[in-house]
């Protein structure tokens, strides 16, 4: 999940499972619309048209996964309220590349991996067969911030490329403050959330390949695994 230029969630951290779903659906419909900036972003830079149908594609997967969140919120009886996001004009190169290092290789990557921890041990079914849909796509998300930086990465001038790779290193230091604030145990169970142990594994790995791939310059294609 991708969050926008200057959004903020409307709902607290989540304390039972409805809750829990409810501030999925709104980061998920966040989501879809910064993914329609980014793609708004690669058209004005003459990116691929490809690149730029990825991109696209992967708005209507946010979009499912916020009907496929909303579902579970309204089982539990907790209303979801869309968000509003802005849209912006087009931005530089450098600021694409922060958000897209930030939001894609490091927090979408590291979503991927909790969604597909979720799909194997959440206790509830219906949120194993929902977020076995969500980790899919969201694993190939990951891999489509990667191939957006491969294309980026070159056209960023070599002096700014540091603070990308410093926005990036933050973005991990707060995955890691957030895994410090667990879920209630029930609802981790439930849900298939991940304990703080394996929350800062998971974190730990992500930030091993992600620093592989960036000395790597970046490889165009996949994930760091």
């Amino acid at each position: 999940m991708r969050r926008p230029p200057g959004f903020t969630l409307t709902l607290s951290k989540s304390q039972k499972l409805g809750d829990y779903f409810a501030r999925l659906a709104e980061l998920e419909h966040a989501s879809t619309e910064a993914f329609r900036i980014v793609a708004a972003d690669l058209e004005a830079q003459a990116a691929p048209a490809a690149l730029v149908r990825a991109v696209k594609r992967a708005a209507r997967d946010e979009e499912r996964h916020a009907q496929i969140a909303l579902q579970i919120a309204q089982r539990h009886g907790v209303a979801v309220k869309n968000p509003v996001v802005e849209r912006v004009a087009p931005r530089a190169l450098l600021d694409v590349a922060i958000e897209n290092a930030v939001e894609g290789c490091v927090r979408e990557t590291y979503f991927a991996l909790v969604a597909a921890r979720q799909a194997e041990t959440a206790q509830d079914p219906i949120v194993r067969a929902a977020m076995k849909a969500v980790a899919r796509d969201e694993s190939d998300h990951a891999a489509l911030a990667w191939t957006i930086a491969g294309w980026l990465e070159p056209r960023v001038a070599s002096e700014a490329r540091d603070r990308y790779a410093k926005a990036a290193k933050a973005a991990v230091q707060e995955l890691r403050t957030e895994a410090y604030a667990p879920f209630p145990e029930t609802l981790r169970r439930v849900a298939g959330l991940p304990a703080v142990r394996d929350a800062l594994a998971l974190i730990d790995s992500l930030d091993r390949s992600m620093w592989q791939k960036l000395a790597a310059g970046g490889a165009v294609g996949t994930a760091p695994r």
